[in-house]
């Protein structure tokens, strides 16, 4: 392995404060034209007193409309419990792939009703990533497309200011109750009836990223619904592809041996102690995104360790957020499903990305990590 350094000395991000890390305050983001009400006089009055006192009486509205304002906005919303803290600085999707810099994608499974609540939050605290399904069992991916663009109109930001990546999820992972294509269609019509649904729930004319949500158990439906995917690419509605929930590494190889248009991401749940390194060797030499999801939750049990929270105590951080540097440093890409604490994980992000947070500079940081989570590299 190479020592990978998370300086990130070149982000420059577009801002009008030296404090990098201030959000806004005064930005009500629920602000509406009922919050400030000036009455208006009943009759003209020719007296100067009056109009001394009118005026003294509608300064002290507009202070008091504006402090009831910026205490509203500073108010955790009641759905969620999650406190919107606007970031007006945070980088687009573009400017952050430009310069290669290290980001988290919001994770939107099992959020069900409260996903475009969720959803909005998420990208008003900072998120421009966004991953979900098109799979009615686990994923509300209607919601994600209410909370993406709810959250955009807010920030007054475009369609092309974020990464949208959603799968298609094969017959046998589905709510047959609940399918988002027919039941009887080809595979490769399963994939184009799943896409335009897709694209209707996220309010999207194209996808940054199509991901196959497993692969078959024969590969040659494998590569039927491959190649319908490459289809999607072929007319511009998907930039690229992926894989997720590929385990059998002769599986990766011989997709990627027999594809046209080669996968650019492997999505997979990561425990370390079952980790197979061969996976993120093949992902390094093929410029592939590793992205990895229940990184958390599944390994949670190593963050009680006194060694893990002692390297993470040395750089400022809690255990879980030095698990993503970790992972970030090996070239893995964390899926981060915060429903209360998206402002501490944007905030961090964000520190890497302006340089202003150094983490596993050297190599042998890195060694102790993997050691402590039982994950082998090698």
């Amino acid at each position: 392995l190479i020592p990978l350094s998370l300086t990130m000395t070149e982000f420059e991000p577009i801002q009008t404060r030296e404090d990098f890390e201030d959000e806004l305050d005064a930005i009500n983001t629920y602000n509406t034209d009922n919050d400030r009400v000036v009455k208006k006089p009943l009759r003209k009055s020719s007296s100067k007193l009056l109009g001394i006192v009118s005026f003294a009486l509608l300064v002290i509205a507009v202070i008091a409309a504006t402090i009831f304002s910026i205490a509203r906005s500073r108010i955790p919303q009641q759905d969620t419990g999650i406190e919107i803290k606007v970031k007006m600085d945070a980088p687009t999707a573009s400017y952050i792939m430009q310069r290669n810099l290290p980001y988290l994608i919001y994770g939107t499974a099992w959020k069900k009703d409260s996903t475009s609540t969720l959803v909005k939050d998420a990208v008003l605290n900072g998120f421009r990533f966004i991953d979900t399904a098109n799979q009615p069992k686990h994923y509300n991916e209607e919601g994600v497309g209410f909370g993406w663009t709810k959250a955009a109109v807010e920030l007054g930001l475009e369609r092309n200011d974020f990464f949208l990546q959603t799968k298609f999820s094969p017959l046998s992972s589905q709510d047959l109750n609940d399918l988002p294509y027919s039941e009887t269609a080809s595979l490769s019509d399963m994939v184009l009836q799943s896409v335009e649904g897709s694209l209707h729930h996220l309010k999207t004319d194209y996808l940054d990223a199509l991901i196959l949500h497993s692969p078959f158990k024969v590969m040659e439906d494998t590569l039927t619904v491959w190649n319908a995917m490459e289809s999607l690419v072929d007319n511009g509605t998907a930039l690229q592809l992926g894989i997720s929930n590929c385990y059998n590494y002769d599986t990766l190889t011989e997709l990627f041996e027999k594809a046209r248009i080669k996968p650019t991401i492997l999505q997979n749940h990561l425990k370390t102690i079952t980790f197979d390194p061969r996976f993120l060797q093949f992902t390094r030499e093929n410029n592939i995104q590793y992205q990895a999801f229940w990184t958390l939750t599944s390994n949670k049990h190593h963050f009680e360790k006194p060694e893990i929270r002692e390297m993470a105590a040395q750089k400022g951080l809690s255990p879980q957020l030095y698990m993503y540097a970790f992972l970030l440093a090996l070239q893995i890409t964390p899926l981060d499903g915060s429903t209360t604490h998206q402002t501490e994980d944007v905030d961090f992000i964000l520190k890497l990305q302006n340089g202003t947070l150094n983490v596993f500079e050297i190599q042998d940081e890195i060694n102790d990590m993997a050691k402590a989570l039982d994950m082998p590299l090698s």
